[in-house]
């Protein structure tokens, strides 16, 4: 059975792009063995495991990947769960949610889901609304963001509270509302480091 080329397996493994028909049996049999995964999410994931066609045995990255294509099958149904909730179903820390992000990324794979029911920084009013943004300057980000989207929907492939609170960010940043940002890592529920990380790669789409 032909094999993905894959790095060893650490937190850094990369998976080079291959034809979307290198596949493996499908995953259905190993989505059934985590509690609250209903068997309309499992089918999607196993429909998008195929097209994404980069199968692995490997211990912790087929946690990753199992992670990915579960999480990606509710969105594509329209659901938006908590990708960290998510991630420990699989056994998964905080930090790995990123990791499988980038191993299964369309970069890697070739393969570009369709999220075409879901706005994936719907958290931007909600986040914007806690850190004490005004309802005008609010619209102004989500008419930002939805440009972005627009022209890069790579990004739709990161976690959503990710994505919302560095563009959230960045925008502060670049228009010097910078307080309020001191809160955001609380409202976001992530560390400072990942919404500075974000907001960098936010600008460096932005300035393209």
């Amino acid at each position: 059975m032909a094999q993905p080329n894959l790095a060893d397996e650490d937190e850094d493994v990369i998976i080079l792009r291959m034809p979307s028909k290198v596949t493996e049996k499908s995953i259905i049999n190993d989505l059934k063995k985590y509690p609250g995964i209903s068997d309309d999410v499992i089918q999607q994931a196993n429909r998008l495991y195929i097209e994404m066609g980069a199968p692995t045995r490997r211990g912790q990255v087929r946690q990753q990947m199992l992670f990915i294509c579960t999480y990606r099958a509710y969105r594509k149904l329209g659901k938006e769960p908590n990708p960290y909730e998510l991630a420990q179903v699989f056994g998964l820390k905080k930090g790995q949610v990123q990791k499988a992000n980038s191993i299964f990324s369309p970069l890697q794979t070739g393969f570009q889901p369709n999220y075409s029911q879901v706005y994936p920084a719907k958290d931007i009013p909600s986040f914007s609304a806690q850190i004490g943004l005004s309802e005008e300057v609010t619209k102004q980000i989500v008419t930002f963001a939805q440009g972005l989207l627009e022209r890069y929907p790579s990004l739709a492939e990161e976690a959503p509270q990710n994505l919302a609170a560095g563009i959230i960010a960045y925008y502060c940043q670049s228009n010097g509302i910078i307080p309020v940002l001191a809160t955001l890592p609380t409202v976001a529920n992530n560390s400072k480091i990942t919404i500075d990380n974000m907001a960098a790669k936010i600008a460096e789409y932005d300035n393209r």
